[in-house]
Protein backbone atom coordinates (compact mmCIF):
# COMPACT_ATOMS: atom_id res chain seq x y z
CA UNK A 1 0.00 0.00 0.00
CA UNK A 2 1.47 3.66 -1.28
CA UNK A 3 0.62 6.22 1.09
CA UNK A 4 0.87 10.21 0.14
CA UNK A 5 -0.40 13.17 2.07
CA UNK A 6 0.18 13.15 5.28
CA UNK A 7 2.13 9.89 6.37
CA UNK A 8 3.53 11.29 9.23
CA UNK A 9 1.24 13.28 11.42
CA UNK A 10 -2.79 13.18 12.20
CA UNK A 11 -4.31 12.82 9.51
CA UNK A 12 -8.83 13.40 9.52
CA UNK A 13 -9.49 11.56 6.25
CA UNK A 14 -8.16 8.43 3.99
CA UNK A 15 -8.56 8.39 0.60
CA UNK A 16 -8.35 4.59 -0.92
CA UNK A 17 -7.57 4.24 -5.08
CA UNK A 18 -8.92 0.83 -6.55
CA UNK A 19 -7.50 0.16 -9.78
CA UNK A 20 -9.42 -2.33 -12.39
CA UNK A 21 -9.26 -5.58 -13.47
CA UNK A 22 -5.86 -6.17 -14.46
CA UNK A 23 -4.60 -3.40 -12.79
CA UNK A 24 -2.26 -2.19 -10.68
CA UNK A 25 -1.55 0.28 -7.90
CA UNK A 26 0.45 2.90 -9.92
CA UNK A 27 -2.99 3.46 -11.97
CA UNK A 28 -4.48 5.80 -10.13
CA UNK A 29 -0.94 7.10 -8.52
CA UNK A 30 -1.61 10.74 -10.56
CA UNK A 31 -4.74 11.30 -8.74
CA UNK A 32 -3.87 10.20 -5.42
CA UNK A 33 -0.59 12.21 -5.77
CA UNK A 34 -2.21 15.06 -6.83
CA UNK A 35 -4.88 15.55 -3.93
CA UNK A 36 -2.45 14.76 -1.12
CA UNK A 37 -1.02 17.57 -2.47
CA UNK A 38 -3.93 19.93 -1.62
CA UNK A 39 -3.84 18.50 1.57
CA UNK A 40 -0.39 17.91 3.78
CA UNK A 41 -1.81 18.03 7.33
CA UNK A 42 -5.79 16.54 6.65
CA UNK A 43 -5.21 13.72 4.00
CA UNK A 44 -4.07 10.82 3.50
CA UNK A 45 -3.87 8.88 0.12
CA UNK A 46 -3.98 5.04 -0.72
CA UNK A 47 -2.78 3.19 -3.66
CA UNK A 48 -3.44 -0.66 -3.35
CA UNK A 49 -2.82 -3.45 -5.43
CA UNK A 50 -6.24 -5.85 -5.71
CA UNK A 51 -6.22 -9.73 -5.04
CA UNK A 52 -6.78 -11.06 -8.67
CA UNK A 53 -10.36 -11.25 -9.46
CA UNK A 54 -10.72 -14.62 -10.97
CA UNK A 55 -8.34 -15.91 -7.80
CA UNK A 56 -10.06 -18.69 -5.77
CA UNK A 57 -13.16 -18.69 -8.26
CA UNK A 58 -14.99 -21.78 -8.26
CA UNK A 59 -15.23 -24.53 -11.72
CA UNK A 60 -18.87 -23.29 -12.00
CA UNK A 61 -17.54 -19.40 -11.07
CA UNK A 62 -15.35 -19.67 -13.74
CA UNK A 63 -16.38 -21.45 -16.50
CA UNK A 64 -20.28 -21.33 -16.29
CA UNK A 65 -21.15 -18.58 -14.39
CA UNK A 66 -18.57 -16.64 -15.64
CA UNK A 67 -18.80 -13.82 -12.09
CA UNK A 68 -16.35 -15.14 -9.75
CA UNK A 69 -17.78 -14.22 -7.10
CA UNK A 70 -16.05 -16.04 -4.40
CA UNK A 71 -13.05 -13.77 -5.59
CA UNK A 72 -15.64 -9.91 -5.59
CA UNK A 73 -16.09 -11.21 -2.22
CA UNK A 74 -12.73 -11.68 -1.09
CA UNK A 75 -11.55 -8.86 -3.37
CA UNK A 76 -14.53 -6.25 -1.15
CA UNK A 77 -12.97 -8.08 2.44
CA UNK A 78 -9.82 -6.80 1.13
CA UNK A 79 -10.53 -3.25 0.78
CA UNK A 80 -12.55 -3.27 4.09
CA UNK A 81 -9.11 -4.53 5.80
CA UNK A 82 -7.09 -1.95 3.73
CA UNK A 83 -9.49 0.58 5.43
CA UNK A 84 -8.91 -0.51 8.91
CA UNK A 85 -5.32 -0.79 8.24
CA UNK A 86 -5.63 2.61 7.44
CA UNK A 87 -7.29 4.04 10.76
CA UNK A 88 -5.43 1.73 12.93
CA UNK A 89 -1.72 3.30 11.49
CA UNK A 90 -2.85 6.76 13.28
CA UNK A 91 -3.91 5.35 16.04
CA UNK A 92 -7.06 4.91 15.41
CA UNK A 93 -8.54 8.36 16.65
CA UNK A 94 -7.84 11.27 14.13
CA UNK A 95 -9.02 9.19 11.01
CA UNK A 96 -12.59 8.89 11.29
CA UNK A 97 -13.44 9.44 7.45
CA UNK A 98 -12.84 7.62 4.37
CA UNK A 99 -13.31 8.29 0.63
CA UNK A 100 -13.30 5.42 -2.01
CA UNK A 101 -12.44 5.83 -5.36
CA UNK A 102 -12.68 3.12 -7.72
CA UNK A 103 -12.07 2.59 -11.49
CA UNK A 104 -14.11 -0.36 -13.46
CA UNK A 105 -14.29 -3.28 -11.61
CA UNK A 106 -12.23 -1.51 -8.62
CA UNK A 107 -15.59 0.95 -8.89
CA UNK A 108 -17.47 -2.18 -8.16
CA UNK A 109 -15.18 -3.21 -5.37
CA UNK A 110 -15.62 0.40 -3.99
CA UNK A 111 -19.29 0.35 -3.88
CA UNK A 112 -19.54 -3.25 -2.07
CA UNK A 113 -16.92 -2.10 0.29
CA UNK A 114 -18.53 1.31 1.33
CA UNK A 115 -21.93 -0.52 2.22
CA UNK A 116 -19.90 -3.37 3.88
CA UNK A 117 -18.04 -0.45 6.48
CA UNK A 118 -21.72 1.82 6.70
CA UNK A 119 -22.75 -1.95 8.18
CA UNK A 120 -19.82 -1.68 10.85
CA UNK A 121 -20.58 2.09 11.53
CA UNK A 122 -24.23 1.17 12.14
CA UNK A 123 -23.49 -1.99 14.03
CA UNK A 124 -21.68 0.05 16.41
CA UNK A 125 -23.97 2.89 17.02
CA UNK A 126 -26.60 0.36 18.10
CA UNK A 127 -24.43 -1.95 20.30
CA UNK A 128 -22.84 1.43 21.99
CA UNK A 129 -19.23 0.02 21.85
CA UNK A 130 -17.26 2.93 21.48
CA UNK A 131 -14.44 4.22 23.87
CA UNK A 132 -14.18 7.51 25.19
CA UNK A 133 -12.76 9.24 22.17
CA UNK A 134 -15.52 8.00 20.22
CA UNK A 135 -16.29 5.07 17.85
CA UNK A 136 -13.62 3.75 15.71
CA UNK A 137 -16.26 2.51 12.76
CA UNK A 138 -15.01 4.66 9.73
CA UNK A 139 -17.46 6.76 8.36
CA UNK A 140 -18.11 6.73 4.31
CA UNK A 141 -17.92 10.39 3.58
CA UNK A 142 -17.68 9.76 -0.04
CA UNK A 143 -18.03 7.43 -3.22
CA UNK A 144 -16.10 8.53 -6.55
CA UNK A 145 -16.86 5.70 -9.36
CA UNK A 146 -14.63 5.82 -12.55
CA UNK A 147 -16.05 4.83 -15.05
CA UNK A 148 -17.42 1.45 -12.66
CA UNK A 149 -18.34 -1.43 -13.99
CA UNK A 150 -20.38 -3.59 -11.48
CA UNK A 151 -20.81 -6.98 -11.40
CA UNK A 152 -24.40 -8.79 -11.19
CA UNK A 153 -23.76 -9.75 -7.90
CA UNK A 154 -23.45 -5.81 -6.88
CA UNK A 155 -26.55 -4.63 -7.88
CA UNK A 156 -28.60 -6.11 -4.47
CA UNK A 157 -25.33 -5.19 -2.24
CA UNK A 158 -25.57 -1.44 -3.74
CA UNK A 159 -29.15 -1.22 -2.49
CA UNK A 160 -28.44 -0.91 0.69
CA UNK A 161 -26.22 1.67 0.38
CA UNK A 162 -27.33 4.38 2.37
CA UNK A 163 -27.63 7.86 0.26
CA UNK A 164 -30.14 9.87 1.66
CA UNK A 165 -31.60 11.46 5.36
CA UNK A 166 -29.04 9.86 7.63
CA UNK A 167 -26.13 9.48 5.78
CA UNK A 168 -22.90 11.56 5.30
CA UNK A 169 -22.27 9.72 2.00
CA UNK A 170 -22.05 11.54 -1.41
CA UNK A 171 -21.66 9.92 -4.59
CA UNK A 172 -19.60 10.86 -7.80
CA UNK A 173 -20.23 8.54 -10.84
CA UNK A 174 -18.06 9.84 -13.57
CA UNK A 175 -19.30 7.88 -17.10
CA UNK A 176 -17.35 7.34 -20.25
CA UNK A 177 -18.79 7.14 -23.33
CA UNK A 178 -20.45 3.60 -23.80
CA UNK A 179 -18.62 1.19 -24.76
CA UNK A 180 -18.22 -3.24 -24.49
CA UNK A 181 -15.52 -2.07 -21.51
CA UNK A 182 -17.77 -0.61 -19.19
CA UNK A 183 -20.87 -2.65 -19.72
CA UNK A 184 -22.58 -0.03 -21.96
CA UNK A 185 -22.92 2.17 -19.10
CA UNK A 186 -24.53 -0.54 -17.01
CA UNK A 187 -23.58 1.49 -13.68
CA UNK A 188 -26.20 4.07 -14.80
CA UNK A 189 -29.63 1.95 -13.18
CA UNK A 190 -28.04 2.01 -9.95
CA UNK A 191 -26.65 5.76 -9.53
CA UNK A 192 -30.16 6.49 -10.80
CA UNK A 193 -31.71 5.00 -7.95
CA UNK A 194 -29.63 6.16 -5.34
CA UNK A 195 -30.54 9.13 -7.00
CA UNK A 196 -33.96 8.72 -6.96
CA UNK A 197 -33.96 7.15 -3.10
CA UNK A 198 -31.95 10.74 -2.06
CA UNK A 199 -34.91 12.80 -3.40
CA UNK A 200 -37.61 10.52 -1.75
CA UNK A 201 -36.11 11.40 1.56
CA UNK A 202 -35.48 15.21 0.85
CA UNK A 203 -37.64 17.74 3.20
CA UNK A 204 -40.60 19.51 0.51
CA UNK A 205 -39.66 22.69 1.34
CA UNK A 206 -35.78 21.87 0.41
CA UNK A 207 -36.93 20.91 -3.31
CA UNK A 208 -35.67 22.98 -5.95
CA UNK A 209 -39.24 24.36 -7.29
CA UNK A 210 -38.10 25.96 -10.73
CA UNK A 211 -36.23 23.80 -13.71
CA UNK A 212 -33.50 26.38 -13.77
CA UNK A 213 -33.36 25.77 -10.07
CA UNK A 214 -33.29 22.02 -10.55
CA UNK A 215 -30.25 22.38 -12.81
CA UNK A 216 -28.19 24.97 -11.30
CA UNK A 217 -29.49 25.59 -7.37
CA UNK A 218 -31.23 28.47 -5.62
CA UNK A 219 -27.54 29.97 -5.76
CA UNK A 220 -27.11 30.05 -9.52
CA UNK A 221 -24.59 26.87 -9.17
CA UNK A 222 -25.13 23.55 -10.19
CA UNK A 223 -26.99 21.62 -7.93
CA UNK A 224 -24.66 18.14 -7.43
CA UNK A 225 -27.23 16.54 -4.45
CA UNK A 226 -25.53 13.28 -3.11
CA UNK A 227 -25.51 11.77 -6.03
CA UNK A 228 -23.53 12.63 -9.06
CA UNK A 229 -23.69 11.09 -12.54
CA UNK A 230 -21.92 12.77 -15.62
CA UNK A 231 -20.84 11.71 -18.56
CA UNK A 232 -17.95 12.96 -19.91
CA UNK A 233 -18.27 13.21 -23.76
CA UNK A 234 -15.66 12.06 -25.72
CA UNK A 235 -14.50 10.23 -22.92
CA UNK A 236 -12.80 6.43 -22.94
CA UNK A 237 -13.06 4.03 -20.35
CA UNK A 238 -9.32 3.97 -19.68
CA UNK A 239 -8.90 7.73 -19.63
CA UNK A 240 -9.14 7.81 -15.55
CA UNK A 241 -6.22 5.77 -15.28
CA UNK A 242 -2.69 7.25 -16.03
CA UNK A 243 -0.88 5.10 -18.11
CA UNK A 244 -1.30 5.30 -22.02
CA UNK A 245 -0.02 3.17 -24.58
CA UNK A 246 -0.40 3.01 -28.14
CA UNK A 247 -2.20 -0.63 -27.65
CA UNK A 248 -5.47 1.51 -25.55
CA UNK A 249 -4.90 3.85 -28.55
CA UNK A 250 -5.60 1.19 -30.97
CA UNK A 251 -8.37 -0.59 -29.48
CA UNK A 252 -9.89 3.17 -28.76
CA UNK A 253 -10.15 3.09 -25.44
CA UNK A 254 -8.22 6.76 -25.08
CA UNK A 255 -10.29 9.69 -25.68
CA UNK A 256 -9.28 13.32 -26.76
CA UNK A 257 -6.78 15.36 -24.51
CA UNK A 258 -9.75 17.38 -23.80
CA UNK A 259 -12.00 14.32 -22.10
CA UNK A 260 -9.11 13.34 -20.58
CA UNK A 261 -8.74 16.40 -19.11
CA UNK A 262 -11.71 16.76 -18.06
CA UNK A 263 -12.24 13.71 -16.38
CA UNK A 264 -9.28 14.62 -14.28
CA UNK A 265 -10.00 18.58 -13.40
CA UNK A 266 -13.93 16.69 -12.01
CA UNK A 267 -12.13 14.33 -10.41
CA UNK A 268 -9.85 16.19 -8.68
CA UNK A 269 -12.60 18.63 -8.20
CA UNK A 270 -15.01 16.62 -6.03
CA UNK A 271 -12.56 14.68 -3.81
CA UNK A 272 -11.19 18.87 -3.24
CA UNK A 273 -15.09 19.67 -2.16
CA UNK A 274 -15.65 16.31 0.32
CA UNK A 275 -12.12 17.14 1.65
CA UNK A 276 -12.50 20.17 2.51
CA UNK A 277 -15.70 21.51 3.63
CA UNK A 278 -16.50 17.54 5.07
CA UNK A 279 -18.80 16.95 1.84
CA UNK A 280 -21.33 20.32 2.85
CA UNK A 281 -20.05 22.21 -0.15
CA UNK A 282 -19.80 21.51 -4.23
CA UNK A 283 -17.33 24.84 -4.98
CA UNK A 284 -15.07 23.14 -6.88
CA UNK A 285 -17.24 20.43 -8.62
CA UNK A 286 -19.15 23.82 -9.16
CA UNK A 287 -16.74 25.67 -11.07
CA UNK A 288 -15.11 22.72 -13.40
CA UNK A 289 -19.28 21.82 -14.42
CA UNK A 290 -19.64 25.31 -15.20
CA UNK A 291 -16.60 26.60 -17.02
CA UNK A 292 -16.75 22.95 -19.37
CA UNK A 293 -20.60 22.95 -19.81
CA UNK A 294 -20.54 21.26 -23.16
CA UNK A 295 -17.91 18.91 -22.01
CA UNK A 296 -20.18 17.22 -19.35
CA UNK A 297 -23.54 15.49 -19.67
CA UNK A 298 -25.37 15.82 -15.83
CA UNK A 299 -27.86 13.16 -15.53
CA UNK A 300 -31.34 14.45 -14.51
CA UNK A 301 -30.09 18.30 -15.62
Amino acid sequence: MDLFGNTAGAPTVGILFLHGFQGNRTHLLHHAEAIASEFPEKAVCACVDLPSLTKGGTFRELFVDKSVRSAQVNAVAFVVEKCQTLRDRFGGTSLKRVILVGHSAGGAIAVEAAVALQGEKRKEEKTEEKSAGGGRALDVAGLILLDAVPWEGTFPVATQLKVGSGSTIRVLSVRCDPSSWNGHGNVRPMTDAWATATAATTMNNDMPSSDEEKRHGSNGEWSCGRVLSVRVRGSRHFDPIERDSHILRFLGQKGSKVAREGVTRLVRAYALDLVRSEGSSSEETNRVLETSASLFDVDGK
